[in-house]
């Protein structure tokens, strides 16, 4: 073998080894990344890091693919590396958003104990519809209807829940009844076999404020007599013994 022949044989074992030396070793540049499978594209294969949570000054590791998913509230950093060791990064903010909120308004009772009471939702902001509407009340009331009507007295309790499950639990509403009709009287004894009695009264309580104002109207009727009504205002006069 000549002196030329032996200087080629000993370069080309060199480079041999010099290459196989290289493939072994890992890049220090990438000892401190944990680097996703690459990704195919028509001109590169990319490797993303780790998408990063910082909150509170502690890094959460989260998410280990293009899409992060089932996020909280903070800032998150993205950052993507190719295949030659470039990078770039982006910051997200993820924002809580406003609380989902819902306005009604009840109607009370007529009378005292009666079913006449209604509750109507006037407005729900910040939601997304369709609405699931879940009210309970009362003596084991239940509704899955927006407005609801017939209502006894009592409290209603709405759970609301949007398309987004953002949802609204125990929003209370009351639907008062107004007092039971009080009737006060002032009674005149008739003299001795005469029709000069008369007996006059006060009504209070009904509707009350919570309706319309409140009017009255009466029916007297003498048990002793043909029956049929005798009178129709506040005041019975000119009326002798008797019920």
């Amino acid at each position: 073998m000549t002196i030329k022949n032996i200087g080629i044989f000993f370069l080309a074992l060199f480079l041999i080894l010099a290459c196989d030396i290289a493939e072994k070793e890992p890049s220090t540049n990438m000892e401190t990344k944990r680097l996703l499978g690459p990704i195919s594209t028509e001109d590169e294969a990319i490797n993303r890091d780790t998408t990063e949570k910082q909150s509170d000054s502690s890094l959460i590791q989260n998410q280990i693919t293009d899409t992060a998913f089932s996020l909280s509230v903070g800032t998150y950093t993205l950052t993507v590396t190719d295949s030659l060791l470039c990078k770039d990064s982006m910051v997200v903010n993820i924002t809580q958003p406003n609380t989902l909120s819902v306005v009604t308004e009840a109607k009370d009772l007529k009378c005292y104990n009666d079913n006449s009471g209604a509750i109507e939702v006037i407005s729900i902001t910040n939601g997304t519809a369709p609405y699931v509407y879940n009210w309970s009340g009362p003596n084991g009331y239940t509704s899955a209807l927006e407005d609801i009507t017939s209502l006894e007295a009592g409290v209603y309790v709405l759970s609301l829940t949007d398309s987004n499950l953002c949802a609204i639990v125990d929003d209370s509403t009351i639907v008062l009844e107004p007092d039971t009709i009080s009737i006060s009287s002032t009674i005149l004894q008739p003299s001795c076999n005469t029709n000069d009695g008369s007996i006059s009264v006060v009504a209070t309580g009904g509707g009350g404020d919570a309706n319309p104002p409140n009017t009255y109207t009466y029916s007297w009727t003498d048990l002793g007599a043909v029956p049929g009504v005798i009178g129709n205002a506040a005041l019975l006069d000119n009326i002798g013994a008797g019920l």
